[in-house]
């Protein structure tokens, strides 16, 4: 009663100080005062990003995430007029049409916290469809989660991050009924070129999603065999309910989704500093963003921070269960893991001891489902399903403990190597001695230190090389690759995998046009290929690729080869990698008269200085004809 008649008492007196917005001249002035439009958890709150005049703009794009008309551009204005939502009649809405407090009850206790009752009495709202959502999340903690990187999927070629909200019983076994938060692009194309243009800019919606924890385990460690590791953050309640809270409030919108920069790490930044809003991650990332870059941020502020878990998947399982076993034990263990519809039993595992049996069947089990996969139509999941079980039912018949499974732990994602890299150098070649500079944004080559990074791959983008030739005193460019992918899947007896690789861009082709350096042809090439690795001094991977390759001059003389590509790559511990290859190629249909077969040898050694630098010494002869060698510094950042 007493609140009741505050309030009306406030209207009264205030009645002839109301501003033009409509709210009391005493609030206003607070609000302008304090600056409370840019305090950094309202910024935060709306995705405002500073731009070069101090102007401010959200980045959601949704029109129902702002309540002001000029709320995407406004901060000031948006806040006037949320207060003023904020203070309408329940009644004039319902469950369809959320009253303000309900569609944004983050906003609304940030706000009900700025003010007293004596400035403001709010009165609240009950808002059952968020307490029944929130009540089935009850997080008490909150997790970034990191998955590596797969090349099968383009966007999920850099790896991924999105966060996990924890349980108040924490174990590696319950957070697994945790729920997390993801932030994806919504594809409205399979067209692969269509699907790379509007991932480039801005043709997708962003959304956030929540989904239980253990779904997007089985869809990142079982079906696609990408390692997770999750980095627990430091928060107290508040800072969690504040999380939850806007959790609930992004589900009204969408972000333009760019592949560059605003990306699902990009995005997903914004959910941490909603509990840490004094952290403004939008500067650091202004120009493009890799999920390892996000986590070495966030590591940077020591206090965020608090521990990291490793959680292997299933690939990474089998390929530490195998070493278990010798090679006849092996060979039963494939004989079970191949077994299609009815389960087979090879008479060699009753040979075995109790204890050898066991540890047989346990990988038998691990290595069937590697082999026939998660996500399969209904009939054939269940058939899978069933013969999965018999080979679990002979295995508990077994009076023997299973030994507890840690496998070897590979180096994090905040020990890579920066994902942008700019190389100088110099070099002769058979058309002139040169100094060279190299220029690419993201990420990572066959030669780069793996810590961090799928081994035996490559993700080129966007790398740009120039040279000054000495002897035509004119910069050039000697190649710029749009896209180049390595994917080098090493082949063993229990998993047999394709290696494949595709580059689009340009080379510089030396042999007949360096007179008038009319020297560029755009190409596409690539093709499928197998990788086998031994370990007699380091690590040796024999790699070979059947290439085809469409090339055109800056006259659209086409042709058209078919050949291959086979090679060695060779890594000494942490200190060194090289490559050498060996590419042939047989055009098969040309503007000109004569098919030619060309055939190229390229070699080139990395020696890492640190974890930011290397020192590269490179060779290439083309037909016997043309030769160049060069010396290159080469920084990551």
């Amino acid at each position: 009663m007493c609140r009741l008649l505050s309030y009306f008492l406030l209207i009264v007196l205030s009645e002839q100080a109301l501003t033009e917005s409509g709210l009391p001249g005493q609030v206003v002035s607070k609000i302008e005062s304090l600056q409370l439009h840019n305090d950094p958890m309202w910024i935060a709150l709306l995705h405002y990003k500073k731009k070069e005049n101090n102007d401010f703009v959200s980045e959601a794009d949704g029109e129902n995430f702002f309540i002001s008309p000029n709320g995407k551009r406004n901060p000031k204005d948006e806040l006037i007029a949320t207060i003023l939502a904020f203070l309408q009649p329940e009644e004039n809405y319902s469950d369809e049409i959320m009253h303000p407090q309900c569609r944004f009850p983050a906003r609304y206790k940030w706000i009900k916290s700025k003010f007293s009752p004596e400035e403001i009495i709010f009165k609240d709202v009950k808002c059952e469809r968020f307490e029944e959502w929130s009540y089935l999340l009850r997080p008490k903690g909150m997790t970034l989660v990191y998955a590596s990187g797969y090349l099968n999927n383009p966007a999920s070629m850099f790896g991924h991050t999105f966060i996990r909200l924890d349980r108040k019983e924490k174990t590696i076994e319950t957070d697994l009924l945790a729920y997390a938060v993801n932030y994806a692009a919504i594809p409205t194309t399979s067209n692969a070129f269509l699907y790379a243009i509007m991932g480039l800019t801005g043709g997708f919606e962003g959304r956030f999603s929540t989904l239980p924890y253990y779904m997007k385990v089985k869809e990142y460690g079982s079906m696609e065999h990408r390692d997770l590791w999750e980095y627990h953050i430091k928060v107290n309640e508040e800072q969690i309910d504040y999380v939850v809270r806007h959790i609930w409030e992004l589900g009204q919108t969408y972000f333009k989704y760019y592949y560059i920069d605003e990306n699902c790490s990009y995005h997903i930044l914004s959910l941490v500093q909603i509990a840490y809003p004094e952290i403004d991650f939008r500067d650091f990332f202004s120009v493009y963003t890799v999920p390892q870059d996000t986590i070495k941020f966030l590591l940077k502020h020591r206090d965020i921070i608090k521990g990291v878990t490793y959680r292997p998947s299933l690939r990474s399982i089998s390929e530490h269960l195998v070493l278990s076993l010798d090679r006849h034990e092996l060979d039963i263990a494939l004989k079970i893991s191949k077994s299609d519809r009815k389960l087979v039993v090879p008479h060699e595992l009753n040979e075995l001891s109790e204890e050898r049996k066991a540890q047989v069947l346990d990988v038998a089990a691990v290595l069937y489902r590697l082999h026939k996969g998660y996500g399969l139509p209904e009939e054939e999941e269940k058939r899978v399903a069933e013969v999965e079980k018999e080979i679990l039912l002979l295995r508990s018949k077994l009076n023997v403990t299973s030994k507890r499974m840690e496998t070897n732990r590979p180096p994090s994602p905040d020990n890579s190597h920066g994902p942008a890299m700019v190389s100088l150098g110099a070099g002769i070649s058979t058309v002139g001695s040169f100094e060279n500079i190299e220029l690419k944004p993201v990420l990572h080559d066959l030669i780069s230190r793996e810590d961090g990074y799928e081994p035996l791959t490559q993700i080129d983008m966007l790398k740009l090389s120039l040279r000054f030739n000495n002897r035509y005193e004119k910069v050039y460019v000697d190649s710029f690759d749009f896209i180049k992918i390595f994917s080098i899947a090493e082949l063993k007896s229990w998993i047999k995998k394709l290696s494949w690789n595709i580059k689009l861009g340009t080379e510089a082709e030396y042999l007949h046009k360096t007179d008038d350096l009319k020297y560029i042809d755009f190409i596409i090439r690539g093709g499928p290929g197998i990788g086998i690795s031994t370990k007699i001094i380091g690590r040796e991977t024999y790699f070979l690729f059947f290439e085809n390759k469409v090339s055109s001059d800056i006259k659209f003389n086409v042709s058209i080869c078919s050949g291959a590509l086979g090679g060695i790559i060779f890594k000494v511990a942490s200190i060194a990698d090289s490559i050498t290859y060996y590419s042939v190629c047989q055009e098969i249909l040309s503007s000109s008269r004569n098919k030619e077969l060309t055939h190229s040898i390229l070699s080139e050694i990395a020696l890492h200085l640190s974890t930011s630098n290397d020192l590269r010494l490179r060779g290439k002869i083309s037909n016997f004809e043309y030769y160049e060698s060069s010396l290159s510094f080469v920084l990551f950042f």
